[in-house]
């Protein structure tokens, strides 16, 4: 037979190819079952259907065999970390797959990583080769951030997991297309992960938050939040965060990891509720809304409801519903903001009230008397309506 030559030739043996690769796919076969079947299977059984030694014992065998194609054993690895514990099986060939010398070894070291972290602890033991990976230099910088992530996930009992992380939060090796600050965020984020277990990481994470790029800010605030009150030193970093960064994400994880330090980061968002800027205050309402319910953060938040900025105004509201007070009061001053000059702001009391359409039983008249005042904004008029019919006729 005469190999077609040119462009039309490679069309057909491209043709081909597909055909002869689906032909694979719908005849081979993995616990009885094509892939085809499996895909069914995927998309149709509950995970708890799915945790069955022979279940497992089918994906694993799509998962090992590089002619079932990268996409159906991505999909089989990937399902097998769904199933959780049940599926710990898989994590001896998961760790091989780290070190393949397939062709596709990269793209196949990404998704066994991400099999890995959705195993959890139940992978535990494959923390040292991971961390293996993350010590490797010669990695692309973006599998080694997901193998952070995956280290986080699998590694919280293990003593080796915490100063592979601190390694590389310190790391100043220069990265391409901003590859050290991304490594550095995947380690910080790695480390909320690990929560209390991750205290003796508190200086590096102050020393990040003062970074210049938000996204790291924003990561080391989120996991100084999650380490709890242990990390109480880091709440005037926090607060510098909250009146001084340019990045708003920064800026909203700060104050919320106020909330969560212990006294001083309470008392700071008390302090900040106060300050002359909306946008500040905005943040510390948002703080106080994470805190515990004690006394002086519900009183605070009662006051908040008269903020001089109708935002706020509906931050506090949304607060205090969220924690059973002032829930008549609350709904009212939403109501009101209905009519708001500032269009965002209307936006904003009518999602909180949409949400809670419980709460309006007792506002049908006022919602009425606002669907029809031709002198309110148009907006206005067509949220009240659409609340009016979660009240039903």
């Amino acid at each position: 037979m005469t190999v077609a030559k040119g462009r039309f030739g490679w069309l057909v043996w491209g043709a081909a190819f597909l055909i002869s690769a689906q032909a694979f796919a719908e005849e081979r076969r993995y616990g009885g079952q094509t892939v085809l079947e499996w895909h069914e299977r995927i998309k149709n059984e509950s995970l708890q259907e799915m945790a069955r030694p022979d279940v497992v014992a089918g994906l694993l065998e799509i998962v090992n065999d590089p002619q079932a194609g990268w996409a159906n054993r991505r999909q089989a690895a990937l399902t097998l970390g769904r199933i959780g514990a049940p599926a710990a099986a898989a994590v001896p060939d998961l760790i091989r797959l780290l070190n393949s010398g397939e062709r596709d070894a990269t793209a196949t070291r990404m998704w066994a990583l991400r099999a890995l972290a959705l195993l959890g602890t139940a992978a535990a033991d494959a923390t040292t080769a991971v961390a293996g990976i993350i010590n490797d230099q010669n990695e692309p910088f973006f599998v080694q951030a997901t193998a952070l992530e995956t280290l986080g996930c699998i590694g919280k009992d293990r003593p080796e997991t915490l100063p592979v992380l601190l390694a590389a939060l310190q790391s100043d090796q220069q990265r391409p297309v901003n590859g050290n600050n991304e490594l550095r965020m995947a380690a910080a984020e790695a480390m909320g992960l690990l929560g209390p277990a991750a205290a003796a990481a508190i200086p590096e994470l102050i020393r990040a938050l003062h970074s210049d790029w938000g996204l790291l800010q924003r990561a080391a605030a989120e996991s100084l939040g999650r380490i709890g009150p242990q990390a109480e030193l880091a709440a005037p970093n926090l607060a510098d965060v909250v009146l001084f960064s340019t990045a708003e994400e920064a800026r909203e994880a700060a104050a919320e990891a106020l909330a969560l330090v212990g006294e001083s980061g309470i008392s700071i968002l008390e302090k900040l509720s106060r300050d002359e800027e909306p946008d500040v205050r905005r943040l510390s309402i948002r703080g106080l809304a994470k805190c515990p319910a004690i006394p002086s953060v519900q009183s605070r938040l009662m006051t908040l409801l008269d903020d001089a900025e109708p935002a706020n105004q509906v931050v506090a509201a949304q607060a205090l519903l969220n924690r059973q007070l002032e829930k008549e009061r609350a709904v009212s001053v939403l109501i009101d903001l209905l009519g708001a000059e500032d269009r965002s702001t209307r936006q904003l009391a009518y999602r909180v009230l949409s949400a809670r359409p419980e709460l309006l039983r007792g506002s049908a008249e006022r919602l009425q008397e606002l669907a029809h005042d031709q002198h309110a904004p148009t907006t206005s008029r067509t949220a009240a309506l659409k609340l009016l019919r979660f009240l039903g006729p």
